[in-house]
C-alpha cells in the first residue's frame, strides 16, 4: 500500500514497529486501537466520501475479491469450491 498521505511522527513510528512485532492477538488489538486514536487525533487524511461496492454471488464459488474498479469484483480471480461441478 505505501503512506501515500506522507504522516508519520516518532509515535505513530514506535506503534507501527511495535504492532509489527507483536505475536500476542489480543495485545496487537490493543496497539491497533491506540494507533488508530492516534490517526484519529492526528486527522492527516479527511474522508469526503466512500462509495459502498454490493456483490451477490453463488455459494458455490471459494472467493469473489471485492474491487473499487468496475464491476465491483475481481472476475480473473474468482474460483469455483472445490468438490463440486457447476450445475448445467
Amino acid at each position: 500500500m505505501g503512506n501515500f498521505t506522507g504522516f508519520g511522527t516518532p509515535a505513530s513510528d514506535r506503534l507501527i514497529e511495535a504492532i509489527a512485532q507483536e505475536e500476542d492477538d489480543a495485545r496487537k488489538a490493543v496497539l491497533l486501537r491506540r494507533f488508530q486514536r492516534l490517526l484519529r487525533d492526528e486527522a492527516p487524511l479527511t474522508v469526503l466520501f466512500f462509495t459502498r461496492n454490493l456483490v451477490m454471488a453463488s455459494a458455490r464459488l471459494a472467493a469473489v475479491p471485492a474491487s473499487v474498479v468496475r464491476p465491483g469484483y475481481e472476475a480473473t480471480a474468482i474460483r469455483i469450491k472445490s468438490g463440486g461441478a457447476p450445475r448445467q
